[in-house]
């Protein structure tokens, strides 16, 4: 333990420990400027130096038109354009599948597998038998419209 203690009071003293650097004028050898400087101020300037350019690049990136180019950060306009063409990617989906149904049937009359008069309308293909739908109230919603009158 006193090992360990004894590093670490060796390290800082290495990383307190000050050294003079001396900027001199090499044509009179004067000195012009000398700083007193430590490992601890060194990597400390350092860091934040690193930390101050992040800092700048960063908001330099976010507060400029090089933000369209990360992920995530589209503009409206863009993001507008997108759904637009979403929407119109499922209608013309729609399209194709009524085109192909109607083709089907044409085929299916041409080689003679399918009678004419057994084709339906282009607009009953659209329609995914609707007609099978009840719409008169079954007895468990009468039930529950009863109920629900009566707690009111």
């Amino acid at each position: 333990m006193a090992e360990k203690n004894s590093k670490f009071k060796d390290f800082l003293e290495k990383i307190k420990y000050k050294y003079r650097l001396s900027i001199i004028n090499e044509d009179t050898l004067e000195e012009v400027r000398y700083f007193r400087l430590s490992r601890l101020s060194i990597f400390l300037l350092a860091s934040s130096f690193a930390v101050l350019c992040f800092i700048i690049i960063s908001l330099i990136i976010l507060y400029s038109p090089l933000r369209g180019y990360l992920p995530g950060y589209t503009d409206t306009k863009t993001r507008t354009e997108m759904i637009h063409n979403a929407l119109r990617l499922d209608s013309l989906a729609t399209q194709v599948e009524i085109q192909a149904k109607y083709l089907d049937a044409v085929r299916g009359v041409i080689t003679g597998d399918i009678k004419v008069d057994n084709i339906m309308p282009i607009d009953s293909i659209v329609k995914l038998n609707t007609e099978n739908i009840s719409l008169e109230k079954s007895e468990k919603e009468d039930e529950f419209i009863k109920n629900y009158d009566a707690k009111k």
